[in-house]
């Protein structure tokens, strides 16, 4: 089943572009807001740029609903756009947007909007007003002449299919028509795309606008010849290969064709190096001291030597029995996971020596190591983090991972995508991408359990396999490679302008 998740943030309604700021003097109060701007618009609505000045951290609050920034978080001083409604009313009305500085030692800054009264006998259907709320949008519109206004705020507004790959026209409830003209494919390559509006059959003064800022976006270019089950990242550059390119049954008879393909990734150059072949087919890298290692299916220990592009063996692992799932190093200890048991190893004088087992219950785990050091685990969907006694439940509920960074993992729960910090935290995020792991879908820029490896904040997926045919137990590898930019994450924004 195919599930598409569009995540919309700082949302707005607006009319005509132009540029429009006054500064005014900051304010003699006691609100430490330190930076007061006016800024005056049409009452056909307007969308002009002011200026944050802020510094670190900040969020946006509006006191009205039909009026917003294009962008209600961010860091640092940067130009934003102030988004207005079409104002229905003859009577002047006014809105005030607050900036606050997530630390006490930054200012704060209030932003004064001031939308003149219509003039007009004849007023054309349009949005009024359009907000988000728990993952949801909210939105009233006005049908036009003769008509009335529409309190959309008991409904969900969703996407459907069309609206990211094209082709088709969408509706959602009540009575709304969205023509998403070029929304497609490209659009997560450009980050950027716009449609027009409809009630019902009725044209509105309204154009769509959605903007992700290249939070995600499709890679291509990958060059596996297998599912990648061997991937690391080191000096970076992510390094990927080896899994095997087709598995499945036939006749009753299991049957698998390996890969020994290995490839480095420079994102610096966006460019794929394919590297000398690998000596084994699944193997689950760590990189300990500067060097990556992997340990493959028999317990054989291999050393990666970068200068040479070459693996050699180096040892055999005390390891009774067990399917190798994981292998991740905390402190100068090396920990082996298998499906019931995770084993522990010493490092000292080049050898890991075996120090102890730990019972575990876990079925097709799957593990993720972030970039400062933690070790987390997926089963049954639970999400579970490393410790001494074993690994500790952290969250339910969850679905896919998405990947790790600076502490922090991302997951799906409930077809949302979260973010979890180290301290705990949990923060929904707003952005847009296609999730689907189906096997069964063959259109999807992530799907088939792709690896996650983290290079400098950006978390890659890459590789995976898919299910070949319908009603046979056979899976081929994919050419995924897309790229979640952890690091930069800002909210997809959706804005509602003029045409």
């Amino acid at each position: 089943m195919k599930k598409i998740i569009l995540f919309l943030t700082a949302i707005s309604v607006a009319i005509l572009l132009c540029n429009c700021e006054k500064p005014l003097p900051p304010p003699d109060d006691d609100d430490n807001n330190d930076t007061i701007s006016k800024v005056e618009m049409t009452y056909s609505g307007e969308l002009k740029e002011v200026s944050i000045d802020v510094s670190g951290a900040w969020t946006a609050e509006s006191d009205q609903d039909w009026c917003q920034l294009t962008q209600m978080s961010g860091t640092g001083s940067q130009k934003v756009e102030v988004n207005a409604a079409y104002n229905r009313s003859d009577e002047e009305r006014t809105a005030t947007i607050t900036v606050k500085a997530t630390t006490k030692s930054s200012l704060n800054q209030t932003i004064t909007i001031t939308q003149a009264g219509n003039p007009l006998e004849e007023i054309p259907a349009h949005f009024t007003d359009v907000k988000i709320e728990d993952g949801k949008i909210w939105y009233k519109y006005w049908t036009g002449n003769g008509g009335n206004e529409v309190d959309g705020e008991n409904s969900d507004l969703l996407i459907s299919l069309g609206g990211i790959h094209g082709g088709i026209a969408d509706y959602v409830y009540p009575n709304m028509e969205i023509d998403w003209k070029n929304f497609n494919r490209h659009f997560l390559s450009t980050g950027r795309g716009e449609g027009t509006l409809k009630i019902g059959n009725t044209e509105t003064v309204n154009t769509i606008i959605v903007d992700q800022s290249q939070t995600f976006r499709e890679i291509g270019g990958a060059t596996n010849e297998g599912s990648c089950e061997t991937y690391f990242a080191l000096n970076g550059k992510l390094y990927y290969g080896g899994g095997y390119s087709e598995r499945g049954t036939s006749i009753g008879m299991p049957y698998s064709f390996p890969a020994y393909d290995f490839h480095c990734y420079d994102p610096a150059t966006n460019n794929h190096t394919k590297l000398n072949n690998l000596p084994f087919v699944n193997g689950k890298a760590f990189v300990f001291n500067g060097t990556a290692y992997s340990v493959v299916e028999n317990y054989s220990l291999y050393k990666y030597d970068i200068n040479t592009d070459s693996w050699s063996f180096m040892q055999n692992l005390s390891i009774p029995s067990g399917v190798v799932v994981g292998s991740y190093v905390v402190g100068t200890s090396l920990y082996v996971l298998c499906h019931q048991e995770r084993h522990e190893f010493k490092f000292s004088e080049d050898l890991f020596n075996f120090q102890s087992t730990v019972s575990l219950d876990f079925t097709s785990p799957d593990v993720i190591i972030d970039d400062i050091g933690n070790a987390w685990v997926k089963s049954d969907n639970k999400l579970y983090k490393h410790s001494n006694t074993g690994f500790t439940e952290i969250q339910e509920g969850i679905g896919n991972i998405l990947g790790a960074y600076d502490g922090s993992i991302y997951y799906m729960k409930d077809e949302n995508p979260y973010k979890l910090s180290a301290q705990g935290n949990v923060e929904m995020l707003t952005t847009i991408f296609d999730i689907i792991l189906d096997n069964d879908n063959n259109d999807s820029p992530f799907r088939g359990s792709p690896k996650t490896v983290n290079v400098d904040g950006n978390i890659y997926w890459i590789g995976g396999m898919a299910k070949y045919s319908v009603g046979s137990y056979s899976y081929y590898s994919l050419n995924n490679f897309c790229c979640f930019s952890a690091k930069n994450y800002v909210p997809t924004s959706m804005m509602i302008v003029t045409k």
